[in-house]
């Protein structure tokens, strides 16, 4: 059985998704591009985009993947 996210929950969920990407990038970003450690800094940079493809994907509407 396929259960479904109401609009509302989807919001909840993008929203704690986004809420953590920023959190990872402004800790790792932050503290790879002080140490000049750019390979992780460029890490934390794509985590981030994959985090918030997750939070825009998780708010698409079910019919909207037809």
């Amino acid at each position: 059985m396929k259960r479904k996210l109401n609009p509302e929950q989807r919001k909840h969920v993008a929203g704690v998704i986004d809420k953590a990407a920023i959190a990872y990038f402004a800790v790792v970003g932050y503290t790879a591009w002080s140490a000049g450690q750019y390979l992780v800094f460029a890490h934390a940079i794509l985590a981030f985009v994959v985090f918030e493809a997750l939070a825009v994907w998780i708010l698409k509407e079910p019919e909207d993947e037809h």
